[in-house]
Order: C-alpha cells, then structure tokens, then sequence
C-alpha cells in the first residue's frame, strides 16, 4: 500500500544513508537553506549542535515540541530545511496514524513532503505540500500501514528553498488515530471481520448488533468530533444508529436500503462526556439476517465534518476547515440541491444556505460535499457527508392525517411501517425500544398541528413506554429528550435535578410503582423521584417536611389540615410522618397516613413528641412506614377488651396492634411511661436483643462481656450480652455491637434462625433480589421465607439491607410466638 511516486532518486525501500542526500546546501547560522536550483527533497539531518550529540528535533508519537526550548536563534519555533526524529517507535498494522506540524516559511512559498522510515528504509512518503510564504501552515499526513513496524522515524523533507531562506517547524506530532479500525470490538457475539479500513458483521433479523470503541478523553482536544463512515447492508431495510452514551444528545439515525452506501456521520463534544473513557457504538436493526460492512469509521475533528441543519424548506451547511484554507474559494455540492462556489472568511470557516427544490415523498437522503481545500489529500481532497432533507409539507399533511383519527388503530393505519420509516423516525433508539401500540394510543388522543409537533409526539410518547416499563434509565431519557418532555416546566427539576446522584435517581424511579402515560402522570413520577433523592440527604424530620411541603402540589398532597394545627402537634405529626420516609417508595400513600395523624393530633390534648427514654423501647430514625416485607396482616382490634394500659401512637399501625399489646404483655415491649411506642421507627441492634432474649428466655451465664459500646451501666447489657453467651450474635465488629445502629432484615433473619435452630436447610427464597443477600445470611433468609415469617415486597424483592420498623418487628415475633 506504499506510494512509490516520491520526487527523489529514492524509491520505497531504498536505504537512506547518512539521513539524507548530500546535495549542495549553505548553512546560515544553525538554520539550513539549499540552493535556489535545489530540485530534490532535503533529506538532511540537522547540524549536532547539543554538547550531548543529540539532533536539534526530537519527538516522540503523541508528544508536542511546542513546549521545548527554542534552539534557533532566528525563530522562537525551529528551523531547518531537513529535520527527522531521532528517537524511534513502533506502530502496528491497522492502526491509522497522522503526521502533522506548524511550518513557516520565510519570504516564498516552500514544497514539502512527510516521509516515514523503518530501519533506514522509506516506507511512506506523503504528497507534496505547498506552504504558503509568511504564514503558520498546519499540513498533515494520514496513513494506516499494512503491518507493523519497529524502529520507525519520521522526516520532513523542504525543497524549493531560496539560498539564505529559513523554514520554521513547530508542534511536530506522530499521533494515532482516537478510534481507529483496530480498536473497533462487538458488543455482542457478533464476529467483527477487520480488513485495513473495512470491518463487518453479521446482525439476526429483528435483532440488534452493533460494534463499539473506548477512547480516552484525554485524546481529545477542545472543539466538537464527529464519528464518521461509510455504511451499507445486504439487508432490504436496517435501521442505523451512530452514538456517544456518555453525551447528552449524541445520536444519529438513519434508514438503510439495500446497495445505498450512507456516509454516516455523528457530531458530538467530548469535553462534555460524563465518563472518562468516550464510548462510541454503531447499532444496526434489520428486518432479516444481513451483513453490514462498514468503511473508513473514524472520529474526526471539527476540520474534516460539516454541520448540517434544516429550517423549514431551507439547509444550512456550514464548517470550518484547517490552517491554509483562509480567504480560499472552495466549491460545495449537495445532491439534488445544486453546486455552489463559497470563499471561507479569514478563519478558514464557511456556511451556505439554499431552498430545497421541491420533491415527493417525506424525506430524502442527500450528500453533501466540499471540495478545492487544501491540506486534505489523506481524503481524497473532498469531505462527504449523508443528511435527510424532510419535505415538511408532506409531513404537515401526515400530521393532519394522524390528527383526524380518534383510536390506535385508525393512527396505525396512517402510520404503516413504510411511513414510519420514510419519516426517519423507526431508527431513533427510544422509538426501537417502545411498543407502537402505547405510541398510536397516545397519538389519537393527542391534538397535532404539524409534522413537527407529531415527530416529537411520537418520541414523546416512547420516553413515555420506555420508562413505564422502566426498560431505560430515567436521566439517559430525561438528559436526551428534555426539551420534548418540557422538564423545565417541573419545579423540582429545575431546583433540584442537576445537583442530584444520578444512580440514586435511577434507583429510586425503578423502585416507584408510578405509572406513566402523559405528561401528568410523567411530571408526578419525576417529582417524586427528585423529591425522594432530595429527602434522603436530609438529616432532621423537620428538614425532610420542609421538602415535601414544598412540591406538595405536584405530589397531589394537601397540608391545610396540617396547618391548621398548633406548632406542638405540626411537630409530633412530622417527627410521625418523617420516621420511617426513607425507605418509602410510594408517596401516594402519604396522604391516608397525613391525614390519620393530622386526626389523631387533633382529637389530643397531648403534645410534644414524647421518647421512652432508656428502657430499650425507643428507636432508631428513618426506615420504613409501611408493612415491609414482614409477614403482616390486619387483625381487627377488638374494641370490647379494654386495657390498663394503652399507647397513644398506635392507631395507624392497626395491622399491628394486638401483637404489640400482647409482646408488651409479655414485657417484651416496655410499657413507656409517655404512653408512646413508636411504631414508624428502624429498631436498632439493641432493641431487637432486647425483644428475643425476654420472649425467648435466653440469659447471661455469667460471662462478662468486653464491648467498647455495650457497658454493664447501659440498660441493653443483659440482653446483648445472653446472645453473645449463647453464640446467637456476632457484633459489627470485634470491638463493637453496634447497639445503636439499626438492624437489616438479613440479621433479623439470621438471629432467629440462630434462635430457633431450624435442622431444616432451604431452597434460595424467590426474593428478586436474592443475590444481594450476604454469603452468611442466605440460608437463614430462606429458612424464614419457607416458615412464612418474612414475605416480600410488591415488586418481589426482599432489601436485605433495608431495616424493619418496630411496629414490623412486633407483628412477626408476635406471630412466631403463637
């Protein structure tokens, strides 16, 4: 693949010796000049002027001399007529490699070429350049060699140089390409065939396969990229992605027939990338088994795209091309549309705008092309790119159409697949994703004015599916589509979404069993996420209510009667309502449990919040407000037994109140003496040590027990200290209990299987979420799930590591008594 056409006796292969011709030069000061009748390229070394021999230029692949000291006393750059590197590298087949370099020439416009060596001999040399006299020129080579080298050097080689006359040579660089053919892989088990710039793979009909690269964004530099190439399938139809997960926006869509070849491109920031390594993918869809081949993939910076837009029946083309091409005339052409002469302003940059002719159909593919650059020989002189250019009236009309029609299947009809996929819309990824029954459904009960209102109903409608069924993440589809889904208008969004963790957010949107269908519904659930993140790094209850009071009307809660209760009961209703919030995946439960409270605090003389001081019977803050997944059912309170002995803070447990009368019966339950159990708090270590050793009778056998949190002054000691006696418990650590911390389910399934002793070992319970059960807990997890004292939650998962309420707590020990 190496060019043997180089203007020196030289031909590819040849030995250099000596680092270049000895063809007549002057020298003038340590700067090199060759005569004016100098025909052939100067292959000189420079002049060894350092104490330690080395040559004056010197670079590695990569590496910028901008920064080295200057050697020249003529330039702050330097300035010799042949250079090369002295150090070598290797470079490996396949890879695409660029050469570039700041070149000034003094006084005349100078011809130079690139030229790439191995052990001596050349390898590859570049076209001829012309650099332009008195300016910077930034000329660059492009090569992919067919197999790999070592010793590699790379020289410059000026010709055309008049006696006395200086080059100037700054910023040499040998750089691989950020995401060349090599680093291509398959995402799936696809087998990736790779032929110099051509790879290809097979994709099942119906099925998604793509490739994808990793590339540091180290390897980036300011400005946009673009991931560019050439694409084409055997397959009657294919849908084709280009995308960049870690940029917001950062996806292209086409539809591809078969025998078009698609030039492809996708234009993205790096410097915005969410993660450090760029992930690039190429996804194809189609509608049998096919081959896709692509050619030439590559990323590419803002001087080798163009950007393309549409305004109405009117395409923008615009671009900015490299060093050398200021002030220059260069030729556009877009298919279909016309050829158009345009001269670049003094920053190399140019922009043109012309009429779509009218045409039938939705929507066409078109090339556009710039040509008469210079410095873009490694493309053949000519950029390409593919862009669809949409025939809004006909679009408009399909809109009007689709607006007539009042069912999902009347839109069906207007929306064929043949229509959906002329309209470009079939290829965009949430569209792939979501089912088409959902999207016609939410289209005939949708007022559409126009082919744009529709095109983004219909994506609007997928985001709507796809997170129903949460088969995307909420921020990747909120990031992409939030101009669409009008997040802006959503008060929480705006206050509190940019600062939230991302994974917290995506966590706590699976866990809702909102239901999304509209807007409504959508700006409720994403509320509530954002709300719920927001709660959960909050410390206090009253920190908690102030978030919640705050988007209540979004949440569809109403706090009148709330407010209408003095700030004693506001507060015991919030300390209530708060105890147990994090663990609450549903916030429309809040209301029944706000307004039970907000009727219990105002039908009581009592006030403040109460505690039970240090008999154990306090809890912990936070955990769950609901059942959990404890095995709880509603036992009717019998309203004829009357007690000598009544808490006042039980009435929205009533599932839980007899076993909670009978434990405190017992004594396993401290009756406190401010009449309040607390039902909504975690229980900690303590408490629940406190619960199993009384209802179980276990106690100390005299041991005294070293723990730098349990002391024989503290009221736990007996009870935590008859576990560790009777090899029931293990601490947090070899110096801690952890009284104080509140217990997982896990270790509440573990202590009572220590308790009870089961001989029995169990099946891995069916819990969704078994695998988050730790190594020592799992048996006990599933012992417990068979004797039916734990359940799980609606959504089948267990939350090993969540915590229990006492009010949970007392139903299940209550029920293991009986």
């Amino acid at each position: 693949m190496f060019s043997t056409s180089f203007m020196c006796a030289a031909s590819a292969g040849d030995a250099i010796e000596n680092g270049g011709f000895e063809n007549g030069i002057n020298e003038f000061g340590i700067c090199y000049s060759g005569r004016q009748d100098t025909a052939l390229p100067s292959l000189y070394v420079t002049k060894e002027i350092a104490s330690d021999g080395n040559y004056a230029l010197e670079f590695l692949p990569g590496e910028d001399l901008g920064t080295e000291s200057s050697i020249s006393p003529a330039s702050d750059g330097f300035a010799y007529q042949g250079v090369y590197n002295k150090k070598s590298f290797s470079m490996e087949s396949g890879k695409k490699y660029t050469i570039s370099a700041n070149v000034y020439p003094k006084n005349k416009n100078v011809k130079m070429r690139f030229m790439v060596f191995s052990d001596g001999k050349l390898l590859e040399s570049s076209e001829e350049f012309t650099v332009s006299a008195d300016n910077w020129n930034q000329p660059s080579y492009a090569f992919t060699p067919d197999e790999d080298f070592n010793n590699v050097k790379i020289r410059m080689g000026f010709y055309d140089i008049d006696e006395g006359k200086s080059v100037f040579i700054d910023e040499v660089s040998c750089k691989e390409a950020i995401a060349g053919t090599s680093m291509w892989k398959p995402r799936g088990s696809e087998n990736i065939s790779i032929s110099n710039n051509t790879m290809s793979f097979a994709v099942n009909g119906g099925k998604s396969g793509g490739i994808y690269c990793q590339s540091d964004k180290n390897s980036y530099g300011a400005g946009k990229y673009a991931l560019v190439g050439t694409v084409s399938t055997d397959a009657n139809s294919a849908y084709l992605i280009f995308n960049c997960p870690s940029v917001s926006g950062a996806h292209s869509e086409y539809v591809l027939k078969k025998g078009e070849e698609v030039n492809a491109v996708l234009v993205f920031d790096a410097s915005k990338s969410t993660d450090d390594m760029i992930h690039t993918q190429i996804d194809v869809v189609a509608d049998s088994d096919a081959t896709v081949t692509l050619k030439n993939v590559e990323i590419v910076d803002m001087n080798y795209f163009m950007n393309v837009s549409q305004a109405d029946n009117a395409v923008t083309i615009s671009g900015q091309l490299k060093s050398g091409n200021e002030n220059k005339s260069i030729s556009i052409s877009v298919s279909d549309i016309g050829t158009f002469n345009v001269r670049t302003n003094s920053d190399g940059a140019y922009t043109i705008s012309q009429e779509i002719p009218a045409f039938t159909g939705i929507r066409k593919l078109v090339r556009a092309e710039v040509s008469g650059m210079s410095g873009y020989n490694d493309v053949g002189n000519v950029l390409s790119t593919d862009f669809y250019v949409t025939n809004t009236a006909e679009l408009d009309a399909i809109a009007a159409s689709v607006n007539a029609c009042t069912t999902a299947a009347a839109v069906s009809d207007v929306l064929t697949q043949n229509v959906l996929d002329d309209m470009g819309v079939s290829a965009i990824p949430v569209v792939i994703s979501a089912d088409k029954n959902k999207i016609f459904n939410y289209l005939a009960a949708k007022d559409i004015s126009d082919g744009k209102q529709l095109m983004d109903a219909i994506k609007t409608a997928a985001c709507y599916d796809v997170l129903d069924r949460r088969v995307k993440k909420l921020t990747d589809i909120v990031d992409e589509y939030a101009d669409i889904l009008n997040v802006n208008s959503i008060e929480a969004y705006k206050d509190l979404y940019q600062n939230a963790d991302k994974t917290s957010l995506n966590t706590m949107f699976e866990q809702s069993p909102a239901k999304l269908k509209d807007f409504d519904t959508f700006e409720y659930a994403l509320t509530e996420t954002i709300v719920r993140c927001e709660v959960n790094t909050k410390v206090t209850a009253a920190q908690q209510m102030a978030v919640i009071q705050k988007y209540a009307e979004a949440l569809n809660l109403d706090f009148d009667g709330y407010s209408k209760l003095s700030s004693d009961k506001q507060y015991n209703v919030t300390t209530s309502l708060m105890n147990g919030i994090k663990n609450v995946t549903d916030y429309s439960t809040l209301q029944a449990r706000l307004d039970s409270l907000v009727a219990s605090a105002g039908n009581s003389n009592t006030g403040g919040a109460g505690g039970s001081g240090g008999s154990g019977s306090s809890g912990g803050s936070g955990g769950s407000g609901g059942k959990g997944e404890f095995n709880s059912y509603t036992v009717p309170p019998d309203e004829n037994k009357t007690k000598e002995f009544r808490f006042n803070d039980i009435d929205s447990v009533e599932w839980a109140q007899e076993s909670i009368y009978a434990l405190a019966e017992k004594g396993v339950i401290s009756k406190a003496d401010d009449n309040r159990y607390n039902p909504h708090n975690n229980i900690t270590r303590a408490e629940f040590a406190k619960m199993v050793s009384v209802l179980f009778g276990i106690t100390q056998n005299g041991e005294i027990l070293s723990l730098n949190d349990v002391k024989e002054s503290d009221w736990y000691y007996p009870y935590v200290a008859a576990l560790y006696a009777n090899g029931i418990v293990n601490g947090v650590s070899q110096t801690e209990f952890g009284s104080n911390a509140e217990i997982t389910r896990q270790d509440i399934c573990v202590i009572l299987a220590n308790i009870l002793k089961p001989e029995e070992d169990a099946e891995a319970a069916s819990f969704t979420d078994i695998d988050e059960v730790a190594d020592y807990a799992k048996n006990a997890v599933s012992i417990m799930k068979k004797r039916g004292v734990i359940n799980g939650y609606e959504d089948g998962s267990f939350r090993p590591k969540g915590y229990a309420t006492r009010a949970e707590v007392a139903k299940m020990l209550y029920e293991i008594s009986k």
